[in-house]
């Protein structure tokens, strides 16, 4: 029978000694796509519901601390948008009453009218005439009329004719003007705040409100559904069947609602936190008409700041602007990029555990790490702890420290050094 050992000249086993590194046999790690669904259902079992749980927990928190940073001051912001609302909705109501009421005339009256103008017109154009006539017939009978006299009432005559018509060409030169009135109107309609747009700040101040505290309820709704499943599948509770596919169902769910989140945190969450501060400033621009004043006083009192600033004050910290702390205020987009980010984590984690067994850990420079990490950890010395824990483990171990010679040699095994 041959023996692991060689035996010498005289029939003495020849025993190996030395510095080297030399170790016994056994079976090497062959590394290799080893990728199967069992095992990766096992790590995603294990491993994916903690991670959800932070995720979840981090994007609950998040959500609860801002949201009660903007209820400071998001009642204040609305109230002002609906007081400005209704303002823009009465001075229209009564500019279209207004139109209304100076169109609304019959063209038989404005025909009536008309022509009793022109007729005004006429007989003081008859009368003035018959005062000319009867002067010069006069001047004419006495004989001491002269040619300046003629001249000048000639031109009396032809000005009193010709009145009608220099009157008549008014209204051309009116219309030369309007250009000018139309671009001053351009200009007034662009810093007008129409009724649309302030709708519009108005559904998405509130629909942004709602669904962050929608979204930390159900989050957290989440939580209490998964912790305790979790924890009673990590202590072994769920050795049945039909216990862990209740527990995966659970995670499923858990999944499908973080997809659900993820398009309420781009929209509209994502897309009103970054048009937050454009309406900021369109709504407390100076240029902007349809203002009120309601509502000012309390978003001075509430954030300790003016909206009539001086800059020697401002410099002085005497004055605080109170635009830019309305803007802190508000849900930040950074703040919503993360949020996005922590929702597909759990989605990142889940395949890059089954690329890691199919195709990752087998490329070159991935696989020559693992075998030097593997050939590092087999020559590294190992600790006292570390053999009592294998002499406990062997049942070799008496309780009095190392018990053989065998236990120094392995202690120093790696290093060089040959103990006798």
């Amino acid at each position: 029978m041959s023996t692991g050992s060689s035996s010498g000249p005289g029939g003495k086993l020849s025993i190996h000694s030395g510095s080297g590194t030399l170790r016994g046999g056994g079976v090497s790690k062959i590394y290799g796509n080893m990728a199967s669904f069992k095992q990766y259902k096992r790590k995603i079992d294990f491993r994916l519901p903690l991670l959800t749980i932070v995720c979840i927990a981090s994007i609950a928190s998040i959500l609860f601390v801002y949201g009660l940073y903007q209820l400071k001051g998001h009642d204040a912001i609305v109230e002002y948008i609906k007081n400005t609302r209704d303002t823009a909705h009465s001075i229209s109501r009564h500019k279209r009453q207004d139109a209304i009421a100076d169109s609304f005339v019959p063209s038989s009256q404005q025909n009536t009218v008309e022509d009793a103008v022109k007729e005004g017109l006429l007989e003081k154009d008859n009368n003035e005439k018959d005062i000319i006539h009867h002067d010069i017939e006069e001047k004419e009978e006495s004989g001491s009329s002269t040619d300046e006299t003629n001249s000048s009432e000639e031109e009396r005559v032809t000005s009193a004719v010709h009145s009608t018509p220099i009157e008549a060409a008014s209204p051309a030169s009116n219309a030369t003007e309007t250009p000018v009135e139309s671009t001053t109107e351009e200009v007034d309609d662009e810093n007008k705040l129409t009724i649309e747009e302030l709708t519009e700040m108005y559904n998405d101040f509130t629909s942004t409100y709602k669904t962050i505290w929608s979204l930390f309820a159900v989050n957290l709704i989440a939580l209490l559904f998964l912790v305790p499943a979790t924890v009673l599948f990590h202590f072994d509770f769920l050795e049945i069947n039909r216990y862990k596919t209740i527990f995966r169902f659970i995670i499923i769910l858990i999944m499908l609602f973080l997809i659900v989140q993820l398009l309420y945190l781009i929209s509209p969450i994502l897309t009103c936190s970054s048009t937050f501060p454009k309406y900021i400033d369109r709504l407390f621009a100076k240029e902007t008409t349809s203002k009120t004043d309601r509502g000012i006083r309390e978003l001075q009192d509430m954030f300790s700041c003016d909206f009539e600033t001086y800059q020697i004050l401002v410099d002085r910290g005497i004055q605080d602007p109170c635009i830019p702390k309305i803007k802190d205020s508000l849900f930040p987009c950074y703040a919503t990029v993360l949020l996005i980010v922590l929702d597909i984590l759990p989605f990142i984690f889940a395949f890059f555990t089954y690329a890691w067994d199919a195709w990752i850990k087998d490329c070159t420079t991935v696989r020559e790490a693992r075998m030097r990490v593997e050939l590092n950890n087999q020559r590294r010395p190992r600790t006292r702890e570390e053999i009592i824990d294998e002499q406990i483990i062997n049942g070799d171990y008496d309780g009095k420290g190392i018990t053989s010679n065998m236990g120094y040699s392995n202690l120093y095994e790696g290093r060089g050094v040959q103990v006798r």
